[in-house]
């Protein structure tokens, strides 16, 4: 089977002449009918025979192709009066601006352009000769060439002009744009005549674009598009008409108008400022930059992405006995999908059986391929196409076991979400897949349905099998570790099997490990024997497990329980790493159905009694929750009273509900522990402690106490009006009243607490929903703008146009996914290397997009300073990648030099020095109305200076201002209070705190650079969260250490494992142009060398648009281009050329 690959080389655009529209066209439509009576389509109509068949039978009267044949041709629509093409409305008042009215030339003096240098223009140098030209109009100037008054020109959106007090008719526009010279154009970036954003004739879409439908009634349902072109047609027929019988002006105005508003809305139908074409039915039509624009739209839906032949999905189910490599695929999909399959002497005997089989049966076949045709295989003819099948035939035959597929669920948030498996052909009708291949896969099997693929190519195959298998991703490229193996019930399973004491004797052990492994002979085993046979016997190690240290001596399991860690975690990294992916495939294979083997052996179930207490122990916990309850009514009692300690910065309520939620937490936490302790060895606390499933908490809340429920991080406070729920008295703020659960799940809850839980529950449902959203943009923006970026052959990373963005990918040139070949004592770095060609920026952008589902919505308070909050979690991320001007918390790390560093007080005067303060803060002040007179009291030294200057001093620390009248006296009060005394601008309040044995200020709000000028401050330390400040203030390399650091914040803190590479990757394509730019529309994708990929992005109407306005070429060279065109995109193996000497062929080589 030969596979052509034609390679485009660049696409170049430009906007069509009406001579080219006219030239382009298969005829000229006039008429605004389609059909005829009897069905057939009208000569000169929108459904012209010369523009394309939609119908079977009826040949295209342009080429003569048939249905499927012919590609469709260009019609055209001759316009009685131009009208001017919506999408340039911007670009025609800003020329009709820049140049003169009378001679056409650019409004700015020969020398002005002479400065320019003509040939290396860019889009700033455009704008800035633009802006000069229109300041000429503006000011109803003169033109510097031929010194005519310009007069100022308006723009009244969507698509009108006025020059003065006069419309400008688009007839004026044309005759204006042709005066003007190619060279003036030059220097504005046109690369097109500008009259050609005036059209006088318009094509019409072939009909293979907008065909007809035929309903179950057999009425003809036209396309949107086709409505737009009969009311133009109607409306120039009209206009046309009224011109010719020598209607008055204002008709012909208003009708031509009406052509320009249906052209506008054939272009774009969503134009701001003018009502949208609709549809009888009320719907708005969709037009051109409808179909293109958006989701659904041409260029996602059916160019980036598309749906695919040789593809099946169906329900997920689990199947331990398979292995990891494998997928269950059932027999009735198996008969579908088919596989093409070469004849050669090996094989023909058993393809000729397929062939007898026919395509029903199975193993069977759908069709032969002799000599590039294709003859399907029917019940009557399979017999005699056996007999005649060749080889070097091709038989499409039914997928086997063996056979290679991709298997994938979405949403496919990394490389793991899609990967290669061996077919296994089995009954039912589910897929199944082993279990230990659901962590990357993020499957369950609750409905769960995932997508399989068949390659059909050899190449295809084999890249799949190569890089694509399972095992060969056992190790993820996140974080370095493996991302499958044991887990849950095999945890618990083989905890039961390697815990002290197990003895088994040999009829036991053979039992156990029935077609698994081979055991040595012996008569008595004990579990950690029979474990230690899945290991290879030169492996020595020891790991820190879950349940203590486990230490292995020459395979053999010295001591310790096999947990966790040695089904999924250090155990099996080792195994992969000294051994290879093949055996630590075997490795998961065996522990796995080891473990399921031991569980059913030695049975582990749970049951609501063991989440009994005896009395004495529900006793211990009652106390304490009472005395948690008690606590909290003390509280509420200072609070009353006022006698309660101010949390510093907050409020006496915020005071309040901090202690009450510290209170009401370390109750259910002393009642979890009292709780554990009570309970002893029980199935949950094995499964926790195991690292199976579940914690302490599951425990805590079903037999201790649920504990109380948060809203947007505070207690439960909105209900009733001045109550949570009628039950309770009006402003009552004790406990129960606020959201705290005391029940446990065994005991069950009370109305009221079942009522609070479940709104504590909502906020996460909600959360979860927004939080999926939110990240998947983020993800969508992080891969389109790191898409490009690739490791080439001198180690280098490049991305868009070749730029350099690391001279060595992560400064060391090592993959992240291979790290452990340098880590534990391994110094294999020709092992650790990234290979070139490998997609870099892909699986950054994946490493930092599918960890922020699990992320945090929420924003947490800054450790070590109660009072200030910080974002952190997603949205503080999303604020990083956004290179947001300022963020939503701004906050300050003030590290203080040797002088104040160990001195509290000096810290705390320097603090004050910074809190910035106004009058209200510092002043107290009284309006005596029948004096006219504000009478202000300060104690403060600066306030007391500014004082001085504008009033006059009466006793000591009081001051007077006096005035006309009241209102005056008001509007000065007003305007005093709100000047600054002291401090620095933005910081809003300071915190004096130990950190590491040295006194630092925090601050809330934020002024870099102002800070840094103030003595006492180490320069060098001293940080802010608020990334365009560092830009500002410490340039470009600090700016990029600061998005590093900033993300890695925030993963740690949400004890998220990305390694640091990937952060660093985002960070220099962040700041590689010397600017920060976001990750998104408005920075890196929207700034892309290629239109197609920023098209393909988002704002695909304006990015269509301006390259065809300014001819621009597209290259070709990234990723989103060549999937569009169809080529094989240029990462990865598609990097790599083969090349033959000429002559080596047919010389017996």
């Amino acid at each position: 089977m030969a596979i052509v690959r034609k390679k485009v080389r660049e696409i170049e655009f430009a906007l069509f002449s009406p001579k080219q529209i006219r030239a382009l066209s298969a005829g000229k439509i006039f008429t605004p009918d389609t059909y005829d009576d009897d069905g057939y389509p009208i000569e000169g109509g929108l459904m012209d025979p010369h523009l394309g068949v939609i119908d079977p039978g009826i040949r295209c009267r342009t080429c003569g192709g048939r249905l499927g044949e012919c590609m469709g041709h260009f019609g055209h629509i001759e316009l009685t009066r131009p009208v001017v093409h919506v999408g340039y409305a911007k670009e025609i008042y800003s020329l009709l601006r820049a140049t003169c009215k009378g001679c056409g030339r650019l409004l700015v003096t020969e020398d002005t352009l002479q400065g320019y240098d003509a040939a290396n223009l860019n889009s700033e140098k455009f704008n800035e000769i633009l802006e000069k030209a229109e300041k000429v109009s503006d000011s109803s100037g003169r033109c510097p060439h031929c010194g005519q008054q310009q007069q100022k020109i308006k723009f009244v959106r969507p698509y009108s002009y006025h020059e003065g007090d006069d419309t400008l008719l688009v007839t004026d526009i044309l005759e204006r744009f042709e005066k003007i010279s190619e060279e003036d154009l030059m220097y504005v970036g046109f690369n097109t005549r500008p009259e050609w954003m005036i059209m006088s004739a318009i094509p019409v879409l072939p009909i293979v674009t907008r065909p007809s439908i035929t309903l179950e009634s057999s009425d003809r349902s036209e396309d949107d598009l086709t409505h737009k072109l009969v009311d133009i047609l109607r409306i120039n027929q009209r206009l046309e008409e009224n011109i010719n019988s020598g209607a008055p002006q204002l008709i012909i105005e208003d009708l031509w108008d009406l052509l320009q508003y249906h052209v506008a809305t054939y272009f774009d139908n969503g134009i701001t400022g003018i009502p949208p074409a609709r549809h009888r039915s009320g719907r708005p039509l969709k037009t051109i930059a409808q179909r293109l624009k958006g989701k659904e739209g041409r260029f996602r839906n059916n160019l980036s992405g598309k749906r695919v032949n040789f593809s099946a999905r169906t329900v997920i189910s689990p199947d331990p006995n398979i292995s990891i490599n494998e997928v269950g695929v059932p027999e009735v999909i198996a008969v579908e999908l088919t596989v093409p399959e070469e004849a050669n002497k090996d094989n023909i005997d058993s393809l000729k059986g397929m062939v007898k089989n026919g395509p029903g049966k199975f193993p069977g076949a759908h069709s032969v391929i002799k000599e590039g045709k294709r003859r399907r295989i029917l019940e009557e003819t399979k017999d005699e196409v056996a007999e005649t099948l060749a080889v070097g035939d091709v038989v499409e035959r039914h997928l086997c076991d063996g056979d290679i597929v991709i298997f994938n669920r979405q949403p496919s948030l990394h490389r793991m979400s899609m990967m290669c498996h061996t077919v296994r052909v089995l009954p039912y009708s589910t897929f199944r897949l082993n279990t230990a291949v659901c962590a990357p896969y993020n499957a369950d099997f609750d409905g769960d349905e995932m997508n399989l693929h068949v390659p059909q190519s050899e190449e295809a195959k084999a890249e799949a099998e190569i890089l694509m298998k399972v095992q060969e991703n056992i190790i993820s490229p996140r974080f370095g570790e493996p991302v499958m193996g044991g887990r849950h019930d095999h945890v618990t399973g083989m905890y039961l099997l390697t815990k002290d004491g197990r003895i088994l004797s040999r009829r036991e052990a053979l039992q156990l490990t029935r077609n698994i492994v081979n055991l040595p002979k012996k008569d008595t085993y004990t579990g950690r024997d029979i474990f230690s046979a899945l290991l290879p016997n030169d492996l020595t190690m020891s790991f820190e497990g879950k349940m203590g240290p486990v230490v292995i001596e020459k395979g053999q399991v010295k001591s310790g329980v096999i947990a966790a860690k040695g089904m999924a975690g250090e155990l099996l990294n080792e195994i992969f790493l000294k051994y290879g992916s093949d055996a630590a495939r075997q490795y998961i294979d065996k522990s796995t159905r080891l473990a399921i083997n031991s569980f059913m052996k030695y049975g582990f179930s749970t049951g609501i009694d063991e989440n009994d207490l005896k009395k004495d122990g529900i006793k211990e916990i009652t106390d304490v929750l009472d005395a948690a309850e008690k606590e909290v009514d003390k509280l509420v009692e200072q609070h009353h009273k006022k006698t309660m300690k101010v949390v510093p910065g907050k409020t006496l309520d915020e005071s309040l509900e901090d202690y009450a939620l510290m209170t009401l937490g370390k109750a259910r936490m002393d009642s979890g522990k009292i709780a554990a302790r009570r309970i002893g060895e029980n199935s949950a606390v094995i499964m926790a402690k195991a690292g199976a499933r579940g914690s302490l908490l599951n425990l805590t809340q079903m037999v201790g106490s649920i504990g109380q429920q948060a809203v947007r991080g505070k207690r439960i406070k909105r209900g009733y009006h001045n109550r949570t729920l009628s039950s309770f008295k009006k402003h009552d703020v004790s406990a129960r009243a606020n959201g705290f659960v005391r029940s446990s799940f065994k005991k069950g809850q009370t109305p009221q607490e079942y009522f609070f839980h479940a709104m504590g529950g909502r906020e996460s449902l909600v959360d979860t929903a927004i939080r999926t959203g939110r990240s998947g943009y983020m993800q969508r923006r992080l891969i389109n703008a790191l898409q490009d970026l690739k490791v080439y052959p001198d180690e280098t990373v490049r991305g868009d146009g070749k730029i350099l963005v690391q001279f060595r990918y992560g400064e060391d040139g090592i993959d992240p996914a291979k790290t452990g070949y340098i880590k534990g004592g391994r110094k294999d770095y020709e092992k650790a290397r990234v290979v070139p060609g490998e997609a870099v920026g892909t699986v950054a952008a994946q490493s930092i997009g599918e960890p922020g589902t699990q992320m945090t919505l929420r924003t947490f308070h800054y450790a070590g300073v109660v009072e200030l909050s910080v974002p952190l979690g997603l949205p503080r991320l999303i604020e990083i990648i956004d290179a947001k001007r300022s963020p939503s918390n701004p906050m300050m790390t003030i590290y203080l030099d040797k002088e104040h560093m160990h001195d509290e007080k000096k810290a705390s005067e320097l603090a004050e020095k910074l809190d910035e303060k106004f009058m209200e803060d510092v002043c107290e002040s009284t309006v005596d109305a029948n004096k006219k007179e504000i009478i202000i009291k300060t104690k403060d030294k600066a306030a007391q200076e500014a004082l001085k200057e504008i009033s006059e001093a009466r006793a000591a620390n009081t001051f007077v201002v006096s005035g006309e009248s009241l209102p005056e006296i008001k509007r000065t009060l007003g305007k005093l209070m709100k000047k600054k005394v002291s401090g620095v601008k933005d910081i809003k309040r300071t915190f004096v705190r130990e950190l590491n044995g040295e006194t630092v200020i925090y601050t809330e709000g934020s002024n870099l650079k102002a800070v840094l000028k103030i003595k006492g401050v180490d320069t060098v330390r001293t940080t802010t969260n608020d990334l365009y400040q560092i830009y500002e203030t410490l340039g470009i390399e600090a700016v990029r250490s600061a998005v590093i650091n900033e993300a890695s914040k925030v993963l740690k803190e949400e004890r998220l494992d990305v390694d640091i590479r990937h952060m660093m990757l985002v960070a220099d394509q962040m700041t590689v142009t010397g600017e920060l730019q976001a990750v998104g529309r408005h920075g890196i994708s929207g700034s892309k060398e290629s239109m197609l990929a920023r098209a393909a992005f988002e704002e695909t109407e304006k990015h269509i648009l301006n390259a065809a306005v300014t001819g621009e070429v597209d290259m070709l060279d990234g990723v989103a281009e060549n999937i569009i065109i169809g080529q094989s995109v240029p990462v990865g193996t598609g990097t790599i050329d083969l090349g033959v000497k000429p002559g080596i062929i047919g010389k017996g080589k």
